[in-house]
């Protein structure tokens, strides 16, 4: 960040200011049981079965910024991992806040 554009951050009032956390997870697994859980059972186990197979959905994409101030999550789920993908997350991000807000 250069000092120009910290020495704007400072002067502009607190209500303008917005400072957000991006982050993005590629390559996420979607998987699903093949058998229903089984129940837990008396003098065995006191949780759920569950079996070690599962069946593979493909992977997917999380998208995600968070305003440091207000908590506020604008988030994506996405097939593919390209720019693309990102750039509608800051297009999101832009339209949630008023036009005279900063970014930082």
């Amino acid at each position: 960040m250069n000092s120009e554009f910290r020495t704007t951050l400072r002067l502009l009032k607190p209500e303008k200011r917005r400072t957000q956390l991006k982050d993005e997870k590629p390559g996420l697994q979607a998987v699903a049981n093949p058998a229903p859980d089984l129940p837990p059972l008396p003098g065995k186990h006191s949780g759920l079965g569950r079996d070690d197979e599962y069946k593979r959905l493909g992977t997917g994409s999380i998208l995600a910024g968070l305003d440091l101030h207000s908590g506020h999550v604008t988030a994506r789920v996405e097939r593919r991992h390209r720019s693309r993908e990102f750039v509608a997350l800051l297009k999101d991000l832009d339209a949630h806040y008023p036009a005279e807000s900063v970014l930082a």
